[in-house]
């Protein structure tokens, strides 16, 4: 990271402030999410302006990755296409979806045509939120607020 934005950070937050990629928050969100103990494979989508990040989460991390989109249909076939290759099927395996994606977009209209089980994922539990987030989705700022399960 740039040496200016480091200074920065610690001078405000301090000594043990850290920069941390956008999948260690996903990462530890889903981990506390899912609990001690190993649960059944799933991919969980994260859609953030023009970046999809997918994860496929088991009895251990098994597929990480961000993607680069620019249409519905980018988002769409990097879904598809990490399924098949790790073995999912779009038709029997649910994928959870955290991020910018609504109900009522057209992204998501159109990945809930190839793949039957799609449904939103919650806050992080366990977190005491303000009243004045209630106006948000559950499924927002998943990312955001995960980093308070990073060590």
């Amino acid at each position: 990271a740039d040496a200016a934005l480091l200074d920065w950070l610690r001078a405000t937050h301090g000594p043990e402030a850290r920069l941390v990629h956008h999948t260690t928050a996903l990462l530890a969100g889903l981990l506390h999410q899912q609990g001690p103990k190993a649960a059944a494979r799933q991919l969980s989508l994260h859609l953030a302006g023009s970046e999809l990040t997918l994860l496929v989460l088991g009895a251990q991390v098994e597929f990480c990755n961000v993607f680069a989109v620019s249409t519905p249909e980018d988002v769409v076939y990097y879904t598809i296409l990490a399924m098949q290759e790790l073995g999912l099927s779009p038709d029997q395996d649910a994928v959870t979806v955290w991020g910018e994606l609504t109900s009522d977009s057209g992204t998501f209209a159109l990945l809930a045509t190839y793949v039957r089980h799609l449904r939103f994922g919650n806050r992080p539990f366990g977190l005491h939120y303000s009243y004045r987030l209630n106006e948000l989705a559950e499924n927002r700022y998943f990312d955001l607020f995960s980093l308070a399960f990073c060590d």
